[in-house]
Parts: structure tokens; C-alpha cells; sequence
């Protein structure tokens, strides 16, 4: 089985993206860093990583910038935010 390479670099990032138990309370920060870090090993383990070519970086960027104007219709503090490392 195979899994796009993008993915791949998307589910290592989520153990770095997890807040402190004092910005949020809907998760334990650690065992949701635990969490994500299983899915990212599993992931790994059980996946061949598909390229991810000219074509596909490019239609990445336009469904990111598409969801990213939605966002920011709903959202007027969204810029500030991704600026401060706080995400979408």
C-alpha cells in the first residue's frame, strides 16, 4: 500500500502542532502528542510514500489557497494567527 509523500509530511507535523493542555481543553497534550506520533510511526511503517510531483504540488497549493480564503471570510483574525505559529 502507498501513501502520498505529502501526507507523509503532513502527519509528521501533527506531533509539532499539538498545544499546551493551557491554550486548549479539548486533549492531554501529551497523550495526544503520543497519539499522533502512533499514527505517524504506523504510517510509516505500513506505507510506501508516493512522489509528489510538479502536478501535484500545484494543485496542492490551489486547494490550500481555496481553503484558505474560505477561512478567511469566516475569519478576519486567520493571517495574525498563522502568523504567530497558531495555526488555521
Amino acid at each position: 500500500m502507498a501513501i502520498s509523500a505529502v501526507t507523509l509530511a503532513e502527519l509528521s507535523a501533527g506531533p509539532h502542532e499539538v498545544r499546551p493542555d493551557t491554550e486548549q481543553d479539548v486533549y492531554f497534550e501529551t497523550a495526544e502528542r503520543a497519539r499522533r506520533l502512533d499514527v505517524l510511526q504506523r504510517a510509516e511503517h505500513e506505507f510506501d510514500p508516493i512522489p509528489f510531483d510538479a502536478d501535484a504540488t500545484r494543485a496542492y497549493g490551489r486547494v490550500v489557497t481555496l481553503l484558505l480564503t474560505r477561512a478567511l471570510h469566516r475569519d478576519k483574525d486567520l493571517p495574525s494567527r498563522i502568523a504567530a505559529g497558531q495555526g488555521p
